[in-house]
């Protein structure tokens, strides 16, 4: 009868380790609910937040200046967006270089690009979509005979590429 007792007394153990476990188990779930939903809110306010500073007068700006220095001639921008994964540049204008009459070299309405994110994150150029609409170039030659698109020639004729760039869709 003594040996019965423990028994009982090892299977409550056991019932009890096992309804803790149990317990233990369920209040982890809920943490890891928790958190991956605070996660989920804090990028989607991030996501919204950075379309708000993107269109912003000090951002299309920047965005202007960065691209102008890069070019060696003026451009503008007249904003940025992203929806789902593409970014969308609206009212790009890149002038004419200097020795040129007044007016512009490119101007295009949108232009939209669809990064292929898994792969661009892991090092490779890959691009689901590019869209260029309303695109208007504009080729001229100044007195001594240079075309207005000469420098950017230059510019990107020179660099040599570290890899090959895909883009899945060219609209």
């Amino acid at each position: 009868m003594h040996v019965a007792r423990r028994t009982k007394n090892v299977a409550r153990i056991h019932m009890t380790d096992q309804s803790e476990g149990k317990k233990s188990h369920g209040r982890m779930r809920k943490i890891a609910l928790w958190g991956a939903g605070v996660t989920l809110l804090v990028i989607a306010g991030l996501y919204l937040l950075l379309n708000v500073v993107l269109n912003t007068p000090q951002a299309t700006g920047r965005i202007s200046r960065i691209l102008s220095d890069a070019l060696h001639q003026p451009a503008t921008v007249e904003g940025v967006n992203i929806a789902g994964g593409t970014f969308f540049i609206h009212g790009l204008t890149i002038a004419n270089p200097p020795g040129f009459s007044g007016g512009n070299l490119l101007v295009a309405r949108t232009i939209t690009v669809t990064p292929a994110w898994s792969t661009l994150l892991a090092g490779r150029k890959e691009f689901t979509a590019i869209g260029i609409r309303g695109l208007k170039i504009s080729l001229a030659k100044n007195s001594a005979g240079a075309w207005n698109f000469s420098g950017l020639k230059e510019l990107f004729g020179k660099k040599k590429s570290t890899g090959e760039t895909f883009i899945k869709r060219l609209v």
